[in-house]
């Protein structure tokens, strides 16, 4: 919903006590109807106003159909969001207690951009300097000289992620208490999606990479935006969301077999979500995802 002043628009309800064949005042681009003519004449002036702005990409100085336009515009390049992207992304989201989509953003972007996610679309480069588009089967923990890598027994260094409901991965106890591994240190097994090129191979993270038009910080702060909502001061996924995609029906480790991440509001984050709470309070009310 475009955004006026920079604030969420509500729409007019209804009139009250409508007549069967009452004549009424029509705004086709807001979908509102008005029993009152200055009241639509006003609502009309206002839509074509340079006062709009577009929810997603900030955009301001535009008139409600051009924030709309924006608006429609970011959530179709978003259909091609991959999906194994999306659920990590959203179950990532319920681990963090933000109050700005922003910072939300940074974290999560941080964590996935040097992951990759089984069932995911990558480009892989070859030792022979080929590049090729690979679909993630496996992800590799890394063994060490002492046999163990942060709580990982080297003998059982291998998590297979299936899509399938019925195969999820078993993971021991004792790894629920581990830090995080360094990304740089995982290994992937891929397969080329032209299946005829090469047979199933296991490469370095370093030799995985996603393209900037899939996954990037401007289009998941997008999705965020899309999917996310205030709820209690801070930022969550929508019920909507979680629902369509079984976000809660499975464990991080469906999702990737390493401890979750533990995201930390930093103490200047902190400070400047509690002058902006001050300046809410003061008389700058509405809640805006920035």
């Amino acid at each position: 919903m475009p955004q006026l002043h920079r604030k969420p628009f509500i729409r007019a309800p209804p009139p009250a006590e409508l007549q069967p064949g009452e004549r009424l005042f029509y705004c086709r681009v807001t979908n509102e109807v008005f029993r009152d003519y200055d009241e639509f004449f006003e609502r009309t002036i206002l839509c074509n106003s340079l006062v709009w702005s577009c929810s997603f990409t900030g955009k301001s100085g535009l008139t409600y159909q051009e924030a709309l336009e924006s608006e429609k515009k970011v959530k179709k390049s978003l259909l091609n969001f991959p999906e194994p992207i999306i659920v990590s992304v959203l179950y990532l989201a319920t681990l963090a207690n933000h109050e700005r989509v922003s910072d939300l953003c940074d974290d999560i972007y941080e964590y996935v951009k040097d992951r990759f996610f089984i069932g995911e679309t990558v480009t892989v480069v070859r030792n022979s300097g080929a590049r090729l588009e690979c679909t993630v089967l496996e992800i590799k923990l890394p063994p060490q000289e002492n046999g163990m890598t942060n709580g990982h027994n080297i003998h059982s260094d291998t998590i297979v992620i299936s899509d399938s409901d019925d195969d999820s991965p078993v993971v021991p106890d004792s790894w629920k208490k581990i830090e995080p591994i360094d990304p740089t240190l995982l290994k992937y097994k891929v397969k080329p999606i032209v299946q005829e090129m090469y047979e199933s191979v296991t490469v370095k993270q370093c030799q995985v990479s996603r393209k900037s038009s899939i996954f990037s910080q401007d289009r998941l702060k997008h999705f965020l935006k899309l999917h996310c909502e205030i709820q209690n001061g801070i930022v969550k996924p929508k019920a909507s969301s979680i629902a369509k995609y079984h976000i809660l029906e499975k464990n991080y480790f469906h999702y990737f077999p390493d401890e979750p991440p533990r995201f930390v509001v930093s103490a200047e984050k902190k400070a400047a979500a509690a002058r902006k709470h001050l300046r809410r309070v003061s008389g700058l009310k509405g809640k805006t995802l920035v």
